[in-house]
């Protein structure tokens, strides 16, 4: 679908004679351009929301309302948030991009509707409507590969029964080091050279 939608914008702009970027960051003084993906688990038999604690008949944020499941999928984009983003990096622009700023998150927790957290629950109508959003993505590399580690680590996170930190309800960016060590909160690798230390290193 990103794919086709990627070629239809282009080919719609080429009619007007103009040109569709989708580099990381075209311009220095802007916001980027990210590739989000909002991830939920449905049920093959039943099509229930696997992600949904459905014992719960309340919408409001709190991690209540979050399947263990879910949670330990959040877990593991957390823990393996370094081995994503050293897989879909692919040019300069992608580290450019990954500034605080920018609504560019680049620190490892999550939290609901905070947009610097690199993993958000965005507000659901529902709770079938529950699922979870990576926002560190982007499209400098293969978009294959970027969704097929994401699904990796969720899967990853379920399989190893992780558990979710608390959530950060605050601007992640506007904390201080120290504030956000205490927190054990770190960043994403923000150099090729770290990424190329982690993948020496991931399975």
């Amino acid at each position: 679908d990103t794919l086709l939608c990627m070629w239809i914008m282009k080919l719609l702009a080429d009619r007007s004679n103009q040109e569709i970027i989708f580099s990381p960051k075209p311009f220095v003084d802007k916001a980027g351009n990210g590739l989000h993906h909002h991830i939920l688990l449905r049920d093959v038999h039943t099509g229930e929301n696997i992600f949904a604690n459905k014992d719960l008949d309340s919408n409001n944020n709190n991690a209540d309302k979050l399947s263990e499941i879910c949670r330990q999928g959040i877990a593991g984009l957390l823990k393996y948030a370094d081995d994503i983003t050293a897989v879909f990096v692919a040019t300069q622009e992608s580290f450019d991009r990954l500034k605080p700023g920018f609504e560019a998150p680049i620190f490892k927790c999550w939290d609901f509707s905070n947009r610097t957290a690199l993993v958000r629950v965005p507000e659901a109508g529902s709770l079938e409507a529950t699922r979870f959003e990576y926002r560190g993505g982007d499209l400098s590399g293969s978009v294959h590969l970027l969704g097929a580690v994401l699904l990796a680590a969720v899967l990853a996170g379920i399989e190893e029964g992780l558990t979710l930190v608390p959530n950060t309800d605050t601007n992640i960016e506007k904390l201080s080091d120290e504030e956000r060590k205490e927190r054990g909160i770190g960043a994403v690798p923000l150099t090729i050279f770290d990424c190329i230390t982690v993948l020496k290193t991931s399975h």
